[in-house]
């Protein structure tokens, strides 16, 4: 009985052998860079299309072209359109922080003014109003005679004081229209980039199709393998037409988020002219 079980477990580990070795024997590259049939499986494939001769021949050379050409411009489109992004988000973001910094040194300055006029005039404001306080005490009391040395004090302020009170008035209504003023050419800004929501959203569409499609690629690919093992044209031509016509498809995405990418750089560009001849 021992023997027995030593015997299934001899027998086991050798079927588990062999099967490495097979899947060993036809090595298949999926890796970062693509598909891409490994030299031994790309002989068997050949010794393939070898044997089935004319149109599945000519056919199953251009399709596995075609598979390596599109993957090629899978990986160009993507560089570009990475590249194009990078410089498209670095633009964004500084422009956004130049809308929020437009006219900061003026309105600063505005402000400055402001801050300084009350504080010059606040000693005098602080005086008159303190004076105005004593003659309503000096009233309570009754005492006229101190009532009315305070009065002709605060007479002889009032002409001083509306005049400092207009000031601070004339430089805070300075300062509020010149961020109305602000506030309507960053709007006016943003409103030029309201048009990169639209766009965002066809991204984001677009990269979802691709993400599908990458998966559906993976599983025609797995396809597609075991077919050249066994050799056979027919079926291996049919995987590979299912798989480049996705690949296709997904070159139509990248295309399109490609210029979508181009979009936004016009958008931009567009705000910050606008910027510019502020």
């Amino acid at each position: 009985m021992r023997g027995m079980r030593k015997g299934s477990k001899r027998r086991l580990l050798a079927a588990l052998i062999a099967a490495v070795l097979i899947m060993h024997s036809f090595p298949v590259t999926v890796a970062a860079a693509g598909y891409e049939l490994s030299a031994t499986m790309k002989k068997s494939f050949d010794k393939m299309a070898d044997a089935a001769g004319g149109t599945f021949q000519r056919n199953l050379g251009a399709q596995y072209g075609e598979l390596t050409a599109l993957q090629q411009e899978h990986r160009k489109r993507d560089a570009d359109s990475k590249e194009l992004r990078i410089r498209n988000d670095e633009a964004l973001k500084v422009l956004r922080r130049q809308i929020k910094q437009l006219d900061e040194s003026h309105l600063a300055e505005l402000k400055r003014r402001v801050d300084d006029t009350k504080a010059r005039y606040k000693p005098m404001l602080d005086m008159y109003t303190s004076i105005n306080q004593q003659i309503t005490t000096a009233k309570k009391l009754h005492s006229k005679e101190w009532a009315a040395i305070l009065q002709i004090q605060a007479n002889g302020m009032k002409a001083a004081v509306q005049l400092a009170k207009q000031d601070i008035r004339n430089k805070e209504a300075q300062l509020t229209a010149a961020k109305g003023q602000t506030s309507a050419k960053q709007k006016k800004i943003r409103e030029t980039l309201t048009a990169l929501e639209p766009v965002d959203v066809k991204m984001r569409t677009h990269r979802e199709a691709v993400t599908r499609l990458n998966k559906q690629v993976a599983s025609d690919w797995k396809t597609f393998t075991p077919h050249v093992k066994q050799q056979d044209a027919k079926a291996s031509s049919e995987a590979l037409s299912a798989l480049l016509s996705r690949l296709r498809q997904i070159s139509d995405h990248k295309r399109s988020l490609y210029d979508l990418e181009a979009e936004t750089t016009v958008i931009i560009n567009k705000a910050k002219t606008q910027l510019s001849k502020l």
